[in-house]
């Protein structure tokens, strides 16, 4: 692992630990969805099927500019040829991302765009691969997430409750080898479709 890439994790990891505590009104959203993987077999993850859960906490302080505290739970299924190395494999990847929300309404429907840096945990198990490697692997990457959509409210903007559609895309770079699949370096990348249900603000 080289100095930079210590220093980026590091500066990464401090960078959302260390966000601003949410302070005013919060409103909690729960989301489903699917994700879809791109990418060559040998040098990025990319299983069949995805479906994920997602809890998010947004701040509502502002009405133009939203910071949320997104948590991904994924199943992973129907994976081949794991870094070049023949294996198949299925598992569950964990993510956190803090996003950073331009909202470009403030009542009924909002449409917005949301960037976000982003952390991951991906478990798999293998099978088919090398006997000299485990069956089980796991992987922390960092990367980042980009997202369009919009929401309904039926109440008169962002904390009533209501419901949204959201798309976007999501890049987990290669890690440095102490964080990384024991069958080699590998991405993760692609697009995500969410529905998105808003319980309202507290």
């Amino acid at each position: 692992m080289s100095l930079t890439q210590s220093r980026l994790i590091c500066c990464l990891l401090l960078a959302m630990l260390t966000a601003p505590s949410a302070y005013g009104k919060n409103e909690s959203t729960f989301a489903v969805g699917l994700g879809f993987f791109t990418g060559e077999l040998s040098t990025s993850l990319a299983p069949k099927y995805s479906p994920h859960f997602q809890y998010e906490s947004t701040n509502l302080s502002s009405k133009s500019f939203n910071m949320a505290h997104k948590f991904q739970f994924a199943l992973l299924v129907g994976g081949t040829n794991l870094a070049g190395s023949g294996a198949s494999y299925s598992g569950l990847a964990a993510s956190y991302e803090l996003g950073f929300r331009l909202n470009f309404g403030q009542k009924d429907i909002i449409p917005y765009l949301e960037a976000a840096p982003a952390l991951g945990f991906f478990g798999l198990v293998t099978s088919g691969g090398p006997s000299t490697e485990s069956s089980n692997q796991a992987s922390v990457k960092y990367g980042y997430a980009v997202t369009t959509g919009f929401d309904r409210y039926t109440g008169g903007g962002r904390g009533s409750g209501g419901w949204g559609i959201s798309a976007g895309y999501f890049y987990f770079l290669p890690s440095p080898s102490v964080f990384e699949f024991s069958a080699g370096k590998t991405s993760a990348r692609g697009v995500r479709i969410d529905f998105r249900f808003h319980m309202g603000g507290s």
